[in-house]
């Protein structure tokens, strides 16, 4: 029996070259073209596409995830801020977190994408109780789809008083 060991584990390797089981027998690692396969389904990757997945932990789901993130210099006075995703994607989930406290009234915030309002993309920031680190999130549900190179506009109704610095955190998937 041949072992190749240029592997981390070496594959016991019976006389016709194919690999062999625990149990002996041997196993085809390739499918009917010659192609390198497992359980028969052939792997399409290169070398060097395994090496960049070596040591990920990641689910296939959380590697179409990427996050953008814009600060926003004062909730507290009406405006908004722009920021632009890199890829076509889908907004997930928006987050917030201010510097400092808000009084008086809350701070109502929205999102748009090309003038349009993103369904469920509203989340409250309540003055009662905030503080700085105060985190607040909102999960849009429709209207909330982007082209690559897209801005997506972050509004603040002003409501409330005091100046806070916000940041927003949006949890992007490519599409």
């Amino acid at each position: 029996m041949t072992e190749y060991s240029h592997f981390e584990d070496s594959i016991p390797c019976g006389a016709s070259g194919m690999a062999v089981g625990s149990d002996g027998s041997e196993v085809s690692i390739s499918d009917s073209s010659g192609n390198l396969a497992q359980a028969g389904t052939t792997i399409t990757a290169t070398a060097a596409e395994l090496n960049i997945l070596d040591g990920v932990v990641s689910t296939a789901a959380e590697l179409d995830s990427f996050h953008l993130t814009v600060d926003m210099t004062d909730i507290s006075s009406a405006g908004s801020v722009w920021v632009v995703s890199p890829y076509a994607a889908t907004i997930e989930k928006l987050y917030s977190v201010i510097s400092g406290a808000i009084t008086i009234a809350d701070a109502a915030i929205t999102m748009e994408i090309a003038g349009v309002a993103v369904t469920g993309g509203a989340l409250t920031i309540a003055f009662t109780g905030s503080a700085a680190g105060t985190v607040d999130s909102t999960t849009p549900t429709a209207a909330n789809t982007v082209t690559a190179a897209q801005a997506i506009e972050i509004i603040t109704d002003g409501g409330s008083t005091d100046v806070s610095r916000a940041t927003f955190t949006l949890v992007m998937k490519r599409t």
